[in-house]
């Protein structure tokens, strides 16, 4: 079998990557930015802020907006964007990529169970009547 060349890849861009961890995590970037409501013009914008921020100048808004769809598709994503993506979505770098566990809906009780609605602590204070000493709570006197 003759060797094959190496894939090219675009500036960016990690080696094409089709295990189902690259693709899990290009669903991840398309759901961590569709949960912020942001169309890839504004996924764009905000990669580029991030960028800024690092001190880093990114490719124009076309073409970084056609890096956003490849991507969402499968395309890998280099370190350097994984970072401006994290700093873009306010998580920390480790946590790229990383689903958080779903919370646990909270158990319902059994029917015979005996739990019951939290008490309602009512607080009285009773002071003296005008005239009379005031005396240290417990104190008999």
């Amino acid at each position: 079998m003759k060797d094959q060349p190496p894939a090219r890849t675009r500036p960016g861009e990690a080696p094409a990557a089709t295990t189902p961890h690259a693709s899990a995590r290009s669903q991840w970037v398309r759901e961590q930015r569709q949960a912020r409501g942001w169309n890839i013009q504004q996924m764009a914008r905000k990669l580029r802020e991030a960028a800024a921020l690092a001190g880093d100048t990114l490719p124009d808004k076309e073409c970084l907006a056609t890096m956003i769809r490849r991507w969402e598709k499968g395309g890998g994503i280099s370190e350097r964007y994984q970072l401006h993506y994290s700093h873009a979505f306010r998580i920390p770098p480790p946590r790229f990529g990383i689903t958080p566990a779903p919370r646990a809906a909270p158990a319902e009780p059994a029917p015979d169970s005996t739990a019951r609605e939290p008490a309602t602590m009512i607080l009285v204070i009773v002071l003296p009547a005008p005239g009379q000493p005031a005396t240290p709570a417990g104190d008999p006197t």
